[in-house]
């Protein structure tokens, strides 16, 4: 998948994010924090701020792409891979 550069000028890989929050303005990696090692609990984890404008941008772009979903919230999520 193509990167995309942000308005703050990182690139972003989106096949290494999970989802794009519009309300937190911000693109969630895979890797959480994990914060009981034993249970696997985990309460955040790492992203960078993005912008409405790479929002839309991000948006665009998965568009015609199969695996993403741009719910009515104006969150992007990357769909889970089926395995049967």
């Amino acid at each position: 998948m193509k990167m995309i550069r942000l308005d703050n000028g990182i690139l972003l890989n989106l096949s290494a994010v999970s989802y794009i929050s519009n309300t937190d303005k911000a693109a969630y990696f895979k890797q959480p924090v994990i914060t009981n090692a034993d249970s696997f609990q985990t309460e955040r984890c790492f992203g960078v701020s993005v912008t409405e404008a790479d929002i839309e941008r991000i948006a665009e772009s998965v568009a015609n792409r199969g695996g993403w979903c741009v719910v009515e919230t104006g969150e992007i999520v990357k769909l889970e891979e089926q395995h049967d």
